[in-house]
């Protein structure tokens, strides 16, 4: 009789388990958030959301991800044309402090002016940074005479003698030793009604 009896708790015990395990499996949740178990999250870590069941306590999470850094320059240096920069900046939120050294950002050159080159005469480009009063100048290359200009000549037919010559850019004059011009002869005395030629 006592073991009977043990047996039937017994078994009863297990269609109990049963029975719960059952309800558990088939529990449409009703979630809600258990604020006591809650992380927030920080600059640098993540936090998350904990969510229990109101029927059968079950739990389930969802992460938040870190908020990061909300950094603001707290003094420094920014970088110039020739200097690097050394920023120091705080975080509004936690308080962290970071250092960050920009590279100097070189110059910015921008043409001001241009003077155009003559015979004889550079030119010069004329330059200044736009980000600072640096500035600078290019030369370019004076131009030669063009003596392509003809003036005169003292030669002959039969005499040897200078030509004259201008530069085609400017007043400048250069004189050419030529040759004789040899005779362009043409003809004359040819005969008439009455005359032989």
């Amino acid at each position: 009789m006592k073991r009977k009896g043990i047996a039937l708790a017994l078994c009863s015990a297990v269609c109990l388990a049963l029975a719960l395990g059952a309800s558990a499996a088939e529990c449409a949740h009703n979630w809600r958030i258990d604020y006591t178990k809650c992380v927030s999250p920080t600059c640098s870590k993540a936090g998350s959301t904990v969510y229990v069941c109101s029927r059968c306590a079950d739990t389930k999470s969802e992460p938040i991800a870190a908020t990061a850094h909300d950094y603001v320059t707290i003094s420094g240096t920014e970088a110039s044309c020739t200097e690097d920069g050394n920023i120091i900046e705080k975080c509004s939120v936690c308080e962290d402090v970071r250092t960050t050294k920009p590279k100097k950002l070189g110059h910015d050159f921008k043409e001001t002016s241009r003077k155009a080159p003559a015979c004889g005469t550079p030119g010069n480009i004329a330059y200044k940074c736009s980000r600072c009063s640096e500035t600078k100048s290019e030369p370019i290359t004076a131009l030669a005479h063009d003596f392509s200009k003809f003036i005169s000549s003292s030669a002959t037919c039969t005499t040897a003698g200078k030509s004259t010559y201008q530069c085609s850019r400017c007043d400048e004059l250069t004189l050419k030793s030529v040759s004789g011009l040899g005779h362009d002869y043409e003809k004359t005395g040819g005969p008439t009604c009455t005359t032989a030629g």
